[in-house]
């Protein structure tokens, strides 16, 4: 079982590869690509004999999810269907496992005979999820395993709506998906390195280098936010709800409710960031703050933690001019 993408330009110069004596009409692809409206680097998931038999319903619900605009491609890719294909291929594996002890040959001798046996995430059995889920708990993060188990949990949801299957195998007590850990992350503010901290100063808010063009608009008011993380260590959550600069104003809010905008992460990957009207109406209110009073108010404060040494400083921005005020 694998993973392929959609590519046009490829497909028209390449064509398909057949065995000898068959023909196949690249034209009539493109068709089809054109009228389900799926655009290049599309994923689909195949069988090893490069068949989709044994995928037809996580293919079904990957075109599901186009038609509707549940995800966009990007996470499409690199999260959604990269999540159901390991999960498919655990169950497969689970599969051959049980044929080949019944045969009572190792399983990797019953594969080579028999192949990967194609069985669809709809054959998925609740002893399977929670086998999944406890093959997976010694390998990552018991958040990035609940988030990975939501993206699963929302596919099933959408299996038993649709009729593919009878019950959703998912374990449920009340509302609860009772796979999904109860643990509660309580996360640490760390102080920036000081290769983070000239990156903030120098990029700003935006992270993504110092390219001219994609610098933003307000360039004085990211080179504050990166001195407050820089100061306080603040991360994440905490910076995002003093981020303004790339959230628009409630009444200039998409007709969907949710503004979207692309930010790179780590190890270099875009990352689109949705910002929906509750969040938005939340960043209106910091920008409504009287800011000149809010400033007076806290300087005391902030002199007094100067001069007993224990406010952090590390550095005035060049612009900055002390009154005395």
């Amino acid at each position: 079982m694998r993973t392929v993408f959609i590519d046009r330009h490829l497909l028209g110069v390449e064509g398909l590869p057949l065995l000898e004596g068959q023909a196949f009409d690249v034209s009539k692809a493109h068709e089809v690509f054109d009228e389900r409206r799926l655009p290049d680097s599309f994923p689909f998931v195949v069988d090893d004999d490069g068949g989709v038999s044994g995928c037809r319903y996580l293919n079904q619900y990957l075109l599901d999810a186009q038609e509707q605009n549940a995800f966009d491609l990007g996470n499409m890719k690199r999260f959604h269907v990269y999540h159901l294909s390991r999960l498919l291929r655990y169950i497969r594996r689970r599969r051959a496992e049980e044929l080949a002890e019944r045969a009572g040959l190792p399983v990797e001798d019953w594969l080579k005979n028999h192949g990967e046996p194609k069985v669809d995430l709809i054959h998925a059995a609740r002893s399977d999820l929670v086998g999944y889920r406890d093959s997976r708990q010694g390998a990552v993060e018991f958040t990035t395993l609940d988030t990975e188990l939501g993206c699963l949990s929302s596919s099933f949801r959408y299996a038993a709506a649709m009729g593919w299957v009878r019950v959703n195998p998912f374990p449920q007590w009340g509302n609860r998906n009772t796979l999904m850990s109860r643990k509660r992350k309580v996360r640490q503010a760390r102080f920036l390195t000081s290769a983070q901290t000239a990156h903030f100063l120098a990029a700003g808010l935006r992270g993504d280098g110092s390219d001219a063009k994609s610098r933003p608009a307000a360039p004085e008011r990211d080179y504050v936010y990166g001195l407050l993380l820089a100061a306080t260590g603040l991360r994440r959550e905490e910076g995002a709800f003093i981020l303004d600069n790339e959230i628009p104003s409630v009444s200039g809010m998409p007709s969907d409710g949710v503004h979207v905008f692309e930010r790179t992460g780590k190890m270099g990957v875009t990352r689109s960031i949705y910002i929906t009207a509750e969040v938005a109406r939340a960043i209106d209110l910091y920008r409504q703050t009287e800011r000149t009073a809010f400033v007076r108010r806290h300087q005391t404060s902030l002199r007094n933690l100067r001069k007993e040494g224990r406010l952090l400083i590390f550095g005035t921005a060049p612009a900055f001019v002390d009154s005395g005020s």
